[in-house]
């Protein structure tokens, strides 16, 4: 799938910004499941982060969607958006106004449907 340019973006969303606490991922507090997954992926996140913001990077300045962040990584879907996920809470990821809608970047995906294109905050 390639990568059209768009408008150079301007104005930046807004990002929420959190604590890791002690270095495990966000979890349900009240799922043991949730909680030992979060356990299990704790030494590979470091690694994931970078594969993540490294294959976001090489796309500069178009962005990725999480679909083609998903399909340049090689993670699962479950993998790799909870990454992102983190990614935007610790304010290393964003998402951009297209300053000709006032709307944030989107890209079809591959069911048709729009989504939000992530980029490297600046």
């Amino acid at each position: 799938m390639s990568v059209s340019p768009g408008p150079k973006p301007t104005k930046l969303m807004s990002t929420h910004q959190y604590s890791l606490f002690d270095g495990t991922p966000p979890h349900v507090s009240s799922s043991e499941t949730s909680l030992d997954a979060a356990q299990q992926i704790k030494k590979s996140i470091g690694r994931l982060h970078k594969i993540i913001l490294g294959v976001i990077k090489e796309s500069e300045p178009h962005g990725l969607t999480r679909e083609q962040i998903e399909n340049k990584t090689g993670l699962s879907h479950q993998t790799s958006s909870a990454r992102v996920r983190e990614l935007f809470l610790l304010g290393r990821l964003e998402t951009r106004i297209d300053p000709e809608t006032g709307k944030s970047f989107k890209r079809p995906t591959s069911s048709g449907r729009n989504a939000e294109v992530c980029f490297i905050k600046e």
